[in-house]
């Protein structure tokens, strides 16, 4: 396979042999064809009109020279225009890929470590940072993210000047330049030039600064200049897409507090049920492999499991006919809101039994979802071993053996091995309630 190089050299020689032809076609052989034609004409003139062999050559050699040296020259042009081509072409391509890197990045250390990433590929300099202003802290500002080996020692020496221009960035939305030379231990990080430019954020928060050092460091190039600021243009748009997400989350976990705080003044001795299957379910889906949206997915639907409840009077709570209704009501309730959709299916399923004899659909083994099987098991665990307005909670124990005895009949037996394995490591919370 031909790596990029390779292609590079097969692009410049095709273009090589291109302008050569050209060059002799539209330069060589005009001049050729003049010369002889004149060589051929002088005999039968008269010696007062005709020119002499010596200056029809003289004037072919010149004129030659003069076409020789315009093609050397656009041969120079466009071998300059291929390589600016080049390196435009690698800075799009670096562009779309960190475009792509950040679409999917939830939060900002992500994507102030990918833009940090490409601003020092983008403009060839010896360090990249991103910096945050927090307003919280008098406006000062914080390294949130850094590339390039030496980093740490070039931030060490301009920590101040960096953070000054970014003001300034922030304060005009446009770029500050910088060029120091200055007294240092490291003699290297003495003299350099740096850049800052604003990311577009809504918050208006954020900058990305560019250095370069050493006696030779010179200065960015206005290509390298105009990646940079399309690098931070994507970079606002990630970052404000990250800050909704962060706000959505806090409400959705706001609003779910509020459902569980009034499902447990809703249903009668159930303070702190629901948070503690909620920790208890994260403890097993971790211990049985799941991944981060999986247990975020397990770790909600568990909170609001019994959400159906609220749908049920509490004089109704006891009958069993009733209390039956429940995973589906709740079922109902998540599906008609986009944030928790995605828990509909394994709150329905949650008293659905391994062997197929639980509800509401007699779902079997594997038909039931995973989350579901990890439900059942800390519910009922955490119920047996909770004060109830009928029935004092059972002894641990006794409760961890009606686990054991129930794998393959009611329990799923992988879960209830992940939970006695986990309570044998003292990694839960076994106390009574």
């Amino acid at each position: 396979m031909t790596d990029g190089r390779g292609l590079q050299s097969l692009f410049r020689q095709d273009l090589d042999r291109a302008l050569v032809t050209s060059y002799l076609v539209g330069a060589v052989l005009p001049v050729l064809v003049l010369a002889v034609a004149y060589l051929l004409a002088a005999p039968a003139a008269s010696s007062a009109e005709g020119l002499d062999a010596a200056r029809i050559a003289g004037l072919a050699a010149g004129t030659a020279l003069l076409s020789l040296s315009g093609f050397f020259a656009m041969r120079r042009l466009a071998r300059r225009a291929v390589t600016q081509r080049d390196a435009d072409n690698a800075r799009l391509a670096r562009l779309l890929a960190t475009a792509r890197t950040l679409a999917t990045s939830e939060h900002t250390e992500e994507i102030a470590a990918a833009t940090a990433d490409s601003a020092l590929a983008l403009c060839g300099a010896d360090a990249a940072f991103v910096l945050e202003r927090d307003a919280k802290r008098g406006d000062e500002f914080a390294l949130v993210g850094s590339a390039g080996a030496s980093a740490g020692a070039i931030y060490g020496e301009l920590e101040h000047e960096l953070a000054d221009l970014a003001a300034g960035a922030l304060e005009q939305r446009t770029a500050a330049h910088m060029s120091f030379d200055r007294a240092t231990t490291d003699g290297r990080l003495a003299r350099g030039t740096a850049v800052v430019v604003p990311v577009r954020a809504e918050s208006a928060r954020i900058a990305v600064a560019v250095v370069r050092v050493g006696e030779s460091a010179a200065l960015f190039d206005g290509a390298a200049l105009d990646a940079l600021d399309t690098l931070c243009g994507i970079g606002g748009v990630a970052t404000d897409n990250a800050d909704l997400r962060y706000t959505q989350r806090n409400f959705f976990a706001h609003v779910t507090d509020l459902l569980v705080t009034a499902l447990d003044a809703h249903v009668d001795r159930r303070d702190g049920h629901a948070p503690h299957v909620a920790e208890l379910a994260h403890r097993v889906g971790r211990e049985l492999g799941f991944d981060d949206e999986a247990l975020r997915r397990l770790h909600f639907a568990a909170l609001l499991h019994d959400v159906g409840m609220l749908k049920i009077a509490r004089d109704h709570q006891r009958d069993p006919a009733w209390f039956r209704k429940h995973s589906l009501y709740g079922a109902r309730m998540l599906s008609r809101i986009r944030v928790w959709r995605e828990a509909a299916p394994i709150v329905l399923a949650h008293h659905e039994h391994f062997d197929g004899s639980g509800y509401p659909n007699g779902l079997v083994a594997d038909a039931i979802p995973i989350e579901s099987r990890v439900i059942l098991v800390v519910d009922a665990f955490d119920a047996m071993t909770r004060d109830d307005t009928h029935r004092r909670a059972r002894p641990v124990p006794e409760a961890l053996q009606e686990l054991r005895d129930g794998m393959g009949g009611q329990f799923d037996p992988a879960v209830v091995r992940a939970f006695l394995d986990l309570a044998q490591r003292g990694e839960i919370d076994l106390a009574a309630r």
